[in-house]
């Protein structure tokens, strides 16, 4: 992840608009983008989780043995061990 603590300090530090200074903010703000690109993705896949977790608890409450429900339960699977193997 983004290493943004210390953020107020740096922005402090860079006052004069010089090459370096201007390098080091530019650096800083590739990484903070990349640090909301990552909670972007993040959160798409809380909300995925958490969307399926409603389906399958649907699927657990009626004792669905359709095909449909079977195929949506093993692509849920696979989601969840392509997540927790990122």
């Amino acid at each position: 992840m983004a290493a943004v603590e210390g953020l107020a300090s740096t922005f402090k530090k860079l006052k004069e608009p010089n090459r370096e200074n201007t390098l080091q903010l530019v650096y800083r703000a590739e990484v903070l983008f990349q640090a909301k690109s990552d909670a972007e993705k993040i959160m798409k896949f809380v909300a995925i989780a958490f969307y399926d977790e409603t389906k399958v608890q649907n699927i657990i409450d009626t004792g669905s043995i359709k095909k449909e429900d079977q195929l949506f339960i093993s692509k849920r699977l696979i989601f969840l061990t392509r997540i927790t193997a990122q």
